[in-house]
């Protein structure tokens, strides 16, 4: 049920969000075939679901699932070794992070997972690879909404 919401409402959000089209498969592909996705996306989508359709229902189970799924994506992001493809995988999981932080209102961590992300990316900037100009795009966008989104940041 929370991937099925991803699938409809979450993915298809970071595609608006970004304003690139194709994110939202690029997300969902990954989420499909990463484990730490499918966890990072299950935290979002439980979190988001009980945002838009039980706001008044207890939200400490909400929450505590939440959490544990958010716990088992960094678990799976920990295994991965230092190579670049595991680079983007790090930093396009900070994108449902901070996604996920925005949901939890932990604008601290927001922000410290968009600098993670950019420190990331300068090693694939370095190295020259190939992605790092879609991805330095990806993440001037969610850091430039980040500041019109944290309350006391516009």
């Amino acid at each position: 049920m929370h991937l099925d919401f991803f699938q409809v409402v979450c993915g298809p959000e970071f595609a608006l969000f970004f304003e690139v089209p194709g994110w939202d498969h690029f997300i969902l592909r990954l989420v499909n075939s990463q484990p730490s996705f499918r966890h990072a996306a299950l935290a979002v989508s439980t979190l988001s679901r009980h945002r838009y359709f039980a706001p008044q229902q207890d939200r400490a189970p909400i929450l505590s699932y939440a959490l544990q799924q958010y716990n088992s994506s960094i678990r799976e992001l920990s295994r991965l070794d230092h190579s670049r493809q595991s680079k983007v995988i790090v930093i396009v999981a900070s994108f449902i992070f901070v996604a996920l932080e925005f949901l939890l209102e932990n604008y601290d961590r927001l922000q410290s997972h968009i600098r993670s992300a950019f420190a990331i990316l300068h090693d694939l900037v370095k190295a020259d690879a190939p992605e790092s100009a879609y991805l330095r795009h990806a993440l001037l966008c969610i850091s430039e909404r980040a500041m019109f989104l944290i309350p006391g940041c516009s």
